[in-house]
């Protein structure tokens, strides 16, 4: 997913850094896991939240951009 837009925004920046954040934890573990079968089902886990994660934050940025559009109607 590209989050660009949410990077150069000064309002949504922090989230963006945290989802990227968690994009490359999520990339690491997959490599591990891809590599031994018993951590395969740990990882599956955690992958799960990390999923659960970038949803919550996408979320919250798309809010964060509506709001402005919404204050620079008025």
């Amino acid at each position: 997913m590209d989050i660009s837009k949410y990077k150069n925004n000064p309002k949504t920046a922090y989230l963006a850094e945290t989802y990227s954040r968690i994009q490359k934890d999520e990339d690491e573990l997959r490599a591990i896991s891809e590599g031994d079968a018993s951590m395969k089902a740990l990882a599956d886990e955690e992958l799960e939240n990390f999923k659960t994660e970038k949803e919550t934050l996408i979320k919250q940025m798309e809010e964060i951009l509506k709001e402005d559009d919404v204050e620079e109607e008025f």
